[in-house]
């Protein structure tokens, strides 16, 4: 079976990849979105080395497999932010027109765009198309890298001894593949390009090792992670939490409101709701909800290696959040809580250790009817 490969991203230079393409791989198409739809590019003056000529390369460079590829360009080179309806349209293409895999030099980091986002990747993959997609470089939860359906990919540099890639399928930023890569320069038409050591372009790389695997058989999303894990090199050290150390030391900034004891999920989706109406994007942070990025929810608990503080610091500085519900139900978990970070304690009880905490706001939900008088209580702290 020949895959059908996608890539989304700028404009592709043809005359460039085509020095490279080999007998087994066939450009099927060149696409554009215009007035909402998806149509076919007339446009062949393409002459730089643009950000997908970069990534096509190093798809082409490690694939020997036969395969159709597209493009469907959705950002201008100079100007690499994505549209996230653009983006959407595209992948919607992509659940249209039979495409196997789908590469994804590119993201978001707003909250704002998970819902619409996380449902068309769901489709995808439940059709059993397989999702690559680089993270940010600005190291900041990016979607839909993240998703738990997605294999989400970061470039790592290249240090004396280490190649190949480590594969981590249980990070607290949701990327599964940490690939040591190094530059290359290129020439082209007299000029020298870089290919940089840069997360959008590992997504090829890993693209190119599932476009293989599909065709040597392995077909459902559990094998090919299997099989990219048993490949994986085996860190030397506990690399990521060097990676992101300078989350865990860093003092929390958005405010934290923590809700202590029992409160269900529906008040907690509601409370998030009622931010999200006057402008407020958050996240909550829970010892007893499941996972679940298109509710904004994360399990604290999913990370057992690493200490609750370091948690907290760490969503808070990698989420593009304005600010974070804390809900803790365990007593376990309660007696590890550090207060000097929050701004809220929302709670049916009255704590000692609490009432007078200098800085701290102590709210009874007893006092309350509804969640949304106990939202124009707490409203203020946001301002």
């Amino acid at each position: 079976m020949i895959q059908r490969i996608a890539f989304i991203d700028t404009k592709i230079n043809l005359d460039y990849i085509n020095q490279f393409i080999s007998k087994k791989q066939n450009i099927s198409g060149v696409y554009i979105i215009k007035n909402d739809m998806v149509i076919q590019s007339r446009d062949k003056t393409v002459r730089d080395i643009t950000h997908a000529t970069m990534c096509a390369k190093m798809f082409i460079d490690n694939c020997t497999e036969y395969c159709d590829i597209s493009f469907v360009q959705i950002l201008e080179d100079g100007n690499r932010k994505a549209n996230i309806s653009h983006l959407l349209i595209s992948l919607e293409w992509c659940l249209r027109n039979s495409i196997n895999i789908v590469n994804l030099s590119i993201g978001t980091t707003s909250l704002t765009d998970v819902p619409p986002l996380y449902k068309i990747v769901e489709k995808l993959t439940r059709m059993g198309v397989v999702v690559v997609c680089a993270t940010s470089n600005r190291k900041k939860m990016t979607f839909p890298a993240c998703f738990k359906e997605v294999i989400g990919v970061r470039s790592l540099r290249v240090k004396s001894g280490c190649r190949g890639y480590i594969y981590n399928g249980n990070c607290l930023d949701g990327i599964d593949i940490s690939y040591y890569l190094s530059d290359e320069i290129i020439k082209y038409r007299g000029k020298y390009y870089t290919l940089p050591s840069s997360n959008s372009l590992v997504a090829p790389i890993i693209t190119a090792k599932v476009c293989s695997l599909l065709n040597k058989g392995t077909s459902s999303m559990h094998d090919i992670e299997f099989t990219l894990k048993k490949a994986s090199i085996k860190p030397k050290y506990d690399w990521y939490k060097n990676f992101y150390r300078e989350y865990f030391k860093a003092k929390v900034t958005v405010p934290i409101i923590a809700i202590l004891n029992n409160i269900d999920t529906d008040s907690t989706i509601i409370l998030l709701s009622e931010f999200e109406k006057n402008g407020y994007i958050g996240i909550c942070l829970s010892d007893s909800f499941n996972t679940d990025i298109e509710k904004k929810i994360i399990n604290l608990l999913d990370f057992n290696s690493y200490r609750l503080v370091q948690k907290i610091r760490f969503y808070s500085h990698y989420c593009n959040a304005d600010f974070i519900i804390l809900h803790v139900n365990n007593k376990r978990t309660l007696s590890k809580l550090k207060f000097i970070d929050f701004d809220v304690i929302i709670d049916k009880f009255e704590h000692k250790r609490i009432i007078g905490r200098k800085g701290i706001k102590y709210i009874n939900t007893d006092k309350y009817e509804n969640i949304e008088e106990l939202f124009l209580e707490l409203y203020p702290f946001l301002l």
